[in-house]
């Protein structure tokens, strides 16, 4: 495919069709915004043009891009125009236009739509099932869930398809939606509320289907709802709140039922409630924040609960703040949107934390030599002899004597003339030229030593010397001698040190070695279970069996002795999570236990296989790597293919594989690795890739949570040409438009609305129009 684009590209250039140089959008740069909010996992921005950017979680279609996708670079939201006012909510969101006229998308609606049946609208408010919106004649209206009364038009009956009147209202000038209630600041600074009242949170003392004033409360200028609170500013700069007062900057969680003023705040000009803390603008541009702190939703302030306001460190000269669901914007007076806190949706904006359905280059890292994977953090090994690490550092796994998670790739300390590494679970091992192992993260199961706990930096494992390979389970290790033994050393509650006898179930703080193997030429350990190769070319296994990853004629759960697997004529063992797979001398591959997902390429949808079974039509293969539901198979030509699931596709979907299919992921990978579905891989220059479902957010240059403030980044691109997200209108573009022709899915809307010429063929032609069409 990328020969023959390569070949119409040329063909294109040289007839003047196709652009010499990457397309680039024009307009992106300088862009000045005047207004944020933000949702339960997604952010929406407000240009100075009236257009409107989006970035984050969009599981529900919330970011109109026609995908599902996560995104972390602020785009375009293609059809706004001429927008007053916007609204971020759970799982969709709402903007007015200049004329009054109000907006929907998301929560699958689909692209932006009007709706009709309300107009003249001055502002609107937003947070769960409902939406208040304030017209120009200073009454409100109300549309969605009613359960608890939040309408205001007396009853407790949803609409869903038009708008009721809250009663009794007139004169208002602000809005304010809670979880399950609403509010309404009327110009003579009197507070209005009406829903349920769960902890307090309308300050009436019970739950009313009707607008009621709150007694007590006057001159105040700003209201804001919460998910079971209230706040609110006063004309002298004050702030007062009710409903539940962890989140209310009290000193006790209990609630509060009527308004009182949080110690602390004054001059303040703008107040938010997130999910379980609180922000507030001072006029002088400085943020405040209180409550909860375990997403980095207040930055840099120390502690996981900050029960007074505390200035948040890096914002200054802000102009306007908005509060999620655990991730927090600013803008700034120059017009620019800062953000922090949770980035699991890549909510924060500052760059791509999604799903990845095509390999990422980790680009601080290069002349790598090998890499190994564990539960959150990943290993790769230099040519030098050094080794680099990132990702969960809970344990002190990533080897920099701290216990701060890293977002890029980082040196161990004190490691050199290493020649190889593993890595499962929370523990790191490294095996040097002399033939001494070093191991570093959690020691629990006294994987590294006799000392129960954990290390944040390598130590050299005792009693143990002359190793040429090691081999990591789950929390124990085993050794590989010189002289063809075999040692263990931590875990053995599944037998995993083979020692039978009184010894089961006890762990080992020293290497033992595991009986009766001798001649053995190669190792590796799975979850619970351990393989050894004979010079014979005999396969040997013990541990946990319960989905038969021995391989043997046996039907216990656990062997506490080796016993010998059905296979002979074995070159080379892996071991996966709980399955196993070996290449024979004559190039065939076999594989046993878990299927889970069809992982391990046979034909027959098996959810285990007892004995070793051949791969049909599989050969050529030099390295297995056996994920919990994907296998990775690297052939002697570098090429990848995937059995399993992979994430494939613009939309980073999984499909499934039922048989070694070539990856769509990758092209080719010298080595590699995985762990469930994160996928680890050295091309044959040495460089690093990374992509799959990195839930925990360590593809190596993004972060789970943001504690600094850090400018969101715009596409330089305008969606949805950019189809690859790679910045550029280019042949990558094609080739995803290419994919719909050949699949034959030309009817569907994704691939037919790029047919600009309507030839019935995505070619060459219409990446041209595309190029053309850009903002």
């Amino acid at each position: 495919m990328r020969r023959v684009l390569s070949v119409i590209a040329s063909i294109l250039l040289a007839a003047g069709l196709l652009p010499a140089a990457k397309v680039r959008a024009a307009g992106t740069t300088g862009i000045q915004f005047k207004s944020i909010s933000a949702g339960r996992n997604h952010t929406l921005a407000l240009a100075s043009d009236g257009t409107v950017f989006s970035w984050g979680g969009n599981y529900s279609e919330q970011l109109a891009d026609e995908s599902t996708s996560d995104r972390g670079t602020a785009v375009r939201v293609s059809g706004l125009s001429n927008m007053a006012s916007i609204v971020a909510t759970g799982y969709y969101n709402y903007g007015v236009k200049s004329d009054g006229t109000l907006w929907r998308w998301g929560d699958f609606y689909g692209g932006p739509e009007e709706l009709s049946d309300i107009s003249n609208i001055s502002s609107i408010d937003s947070r769960s099932g409902h939406i208040l919106v304030l017209k120009k004649d200073g009454t409100v209206w109300a549309s969605g869930d009613n359960s608890h009364g939040v309408l205001g038009d007396g009853t407790t009956d949803s609409k869903y398809s038009d708008f009721v009147q809250a009663k009794g209202l007139a004169n208002v000038i602000q809005v304010a939606t809670g979880d399950d209630h609403s509010l309404a600041l009327k110009s003579d600074g009197t507070v209005w509320a009406w829903g349920d009242n769960y902890y307090g949170a309308t300050g009436l003392g019970s739950e009313v289907s009707v607008p009621t004033q709150i007694t007590g409360l006057s001159g105040v200028v700003y209201i804001t709802g919460g998910e079971d609170c209230s706040l609110a500013i006063k004309s002298d700069g004050t702030v007062w709140g009710w409903g539940k007062n962890y989140y209310t900057g009290a000193d006790d969680i209990d609630e509060e039922d009527s308004p009182v003023q949080i110690e602390g705040l004054t001059d303040i000009k703008q107040v938010k409630c997130g999910g379980e803390y609180n922000l507030a603008l001072k006029k002088d541009g400085l943020v405040l924040g209180w409550g909860k702190n375990n997403l980095k939703q207040l930055g840099e302030i120390a502690g996981t609960t900050v029960l007074t306001p505390t200035v948040i460190p890096d914002l200054t000269n802000i102009t306007m703040i908005a509060a999620g669901n655990g991730h927090c914007a600013a803008l700034n007076s120059s017009g620019n949107i800062l953000a922090w806190g949770y980035n699991m949706f890549c909510q924060a904006g500052t760059g791509s934390f999604d799903t990845k359905s095509r390999a990422l280059k980790i680009d601080n890292i290069s002349n790598v030599k090998s890499v190994a994977v564990g539960a959150g953090h990943r290993l790769a090994l230099k040519n030098d002899g050094t080794v680099w690490a990132w990702g969960c550092n809970g344990y002190g796994q990533v080897g920099d004597g701290t216990k701060e998670d890293k977002y890029t790739p980082i040196q161990v300390n004190g490691l050199t003339d290493i020649v190889q590494i593993t890595a499962r679970g929370i523990t790191s091992y490294a095996l040097k030229s002399d033939g001494t192992v070093y191991g570093w993260g959690s020691d629990l199961d006294y994987q590294l030593s006799a000392t129960y706990g954990e290390y944040l930096s390598p130590i050299k494992l005792a009693g143990i010397s002359n190793v040429k390979k090691i081999a990591a389970g789950e929390d124990f290790i085993l050794f590989l001698k010189n002289d063809g033994t075999v040692w263990g050393q931590g875990n053995n509650s599944e037998g995993e040190l083979a020692a039978d006898g009184y010894s089961l179930y006890y762990d080992s703080p020293v290497p033992i070695m595991i009986p009766g193997l001798t001649g053995i030429t190669d190792i590796a350990a799975g979850r619970f279970h351990a393989l050894a190769l004979k010079n014979d070319g005999s396969v040997w296994a013990w541990g946990y069996n319960d989905y038969h990853q021995l391989g043997a004629d046996t039907t216990y759960t656990r062997n506490t002795v080796p016993v010998k697997a059905g296979i002979d004529n074995v070159a080379y063992v892996s071991a996966g999570y709980d399955n196993s797979a070996a290449i024979k001398k004559d190039g065939t591959v076999w594989v046993w236990g878990s299927n889970g997902c069809n992982s391990l390429g046979l034909p027959d949808n098996m959810s285990t296989v007892y004995k070793p079974t051949q791969v049909p039509g599989l050969n050529n293969v030099k390295e297995i790597s056996l994920g919990l539901s994907t296998t990775l198979f690297i052939k002697n030509d570098d090429s990848v293919l995937i059995s399993g699931w992979e994430l494939t596709g613009s939309e980073g979907l999984y499909i499934s594989h039922y048989t070694p299919t070539p990856a769509v992921s990758i092209d080719k990978l010298k080595t590699g690795a995985l762990v469930v579905s994160y996928y680890l891989g050295v091309s044959e220059d040495g460089t690093l890739w990374a992509w799959g479902d990195s839930e925990d957010g360590y593809f190596g240059n993004m972060s789970l949570y943001i504690q600094k403030p850090t400018q969101v980044k715009l596409l330089a691109t305008a969606y949805p040409k950019d189809l690859n997200y790679d910045g550029t209108v280019d042949l990558g573009d094609l080739a995803l438009l290419s994919r719909c022709y050949n699949a034959k899915e030309y009817e569907r809307l994704y691939c037919k609305k790029y047919d600009f010429n309507t030839d019935y063929v995505i070619d060459v032609y219409d990446l041209v129009a595309m190029s053309k069409a850009l903002y």
